[in-house]
């Protein structure tokens, strides 16, 4: 997805070209960490990292020739950001399930996914409605 935005054919200023280059990375490194994360925190936080490198890349886009729109980008993620936003939780939770699974007692079970979803409880606005009652599920369905 985020390999070969960069189109090196202009000539170009090197340190707005190095600023493109690190902005493409961060998004490189982001879209890794948002489809493999279970720690709400760092989920959440990369969001806002990959929000923050997109617009980097469109400020750039007036001096840096991309071989894509960085607003084309920002659309696409925004459209498939509560996707994400499912993906991890089902991923979050099913670590956390397998965690509990080898506790030993029922009060350390019930410990484990409360902390998960005292975790999560923060980023709630960030989710929709779907997204809202999918983790009331969860939480209805954990021990």
């Amino acid at each position: 997805m985020i390999m070969g935005l960069f189109n090196k054919k202009k000539s170009i200023n090197p340190l707005t070209a190095k600023e493109a280059e690190n902005a493409i990375r961060i998004l490189q490194e982001s879209s890794e960490i948002l489809q493999n994360t279970t720690n709400p925190d760092v989920f959440f936080s990369r969001i806002k990292v990959f929000h923050k490198a997109i617009n980097t890349l469109d400020v750039l886009s007036k001096e840096v020739p991309l071989t894509v729109n960085p607003e084309e980008m920002q659309t696409a993620f925004e459209k498939d950001k509560q996707e994400m936003i499912y993906d991890f939780i089902i991923r979050a939770y099913n670590k956390i399930w397998e965690e509990a699974n080898q506790m030993k007692t029922e009060q350390g079970k019930k410990r484990k996914f409360q902390k998960f979803f005292d975790d999560i409880e923060p980023y709630t606005p960030y989710m929709d409605e779907r997204n809202q009652r999918y983790l009331i599920y969860k939480r209805g369905n954990s021990v």
